[in-house]
């Protein structure tokens, strides 16, 4: 007897997944372009900060759009939407930042790492919700 509920549960730990590896993937441009630009270029870590964010939201823009919520919004009405969740996410990734590296004094590289367990889970669910929000036959409902 299979469980009732079980496979709108199982599609939306999927597209975390999905959303998991895309983030990976939109992490690694974001973390190296902020270490380049701190460690070679001696920039300062809160404008590398952002400009790695700023790379990083093409990847992300490109995998959310296409793997991880496909189908699920016309893309007229997305860009704007998933715009306006990247700027909210990158100032919630520079408020974390900016706590730890001034208001606690800790090391730069603690900054990003603490933004990247906070940010993705706030922007999932506002991508989910707001950008690419699923049709009924979408989510199996």
């Amino acid at each position: 007897m299979a469980i009732v509920g079980i496979e709108p549960l199982l599609r939306l730990i999927l597209q975390f997944g999905r959303f998991g590896v895309v983030g990976v993937l939109a992490t690694a441009v974001h973390f190296s372009a902020v270490v380049a630009l701190v460690e070679w270029f001696a920039a300062s870590p809160l404008p590398a900060n952002a400009l790695g964010y700023g790379l990083a939201f093409a990847v992300s823009w490109f995998g959310s759009s296409r793997w991880t919520f496909r189908g699920a919004a016309v893309v007229r009405f997305a860009v704007p939407r998933f715009v306006c969740v990247s700027l909210l996410g990158l100032v919630l990734n520079q408020a974390v930042n900016a706590l730890v590296i001034y208001g606690i004094g800790g090391h730069y590289l603690a900054g990003l790492a603490a933004a990247l367990v906070i940010v993705p889970v706030a922007t999932f669910t506002l991508n989910r919700i707001f950008v690419f929000p699923q049709t009924p036959a979408q989510s199996g409902r």
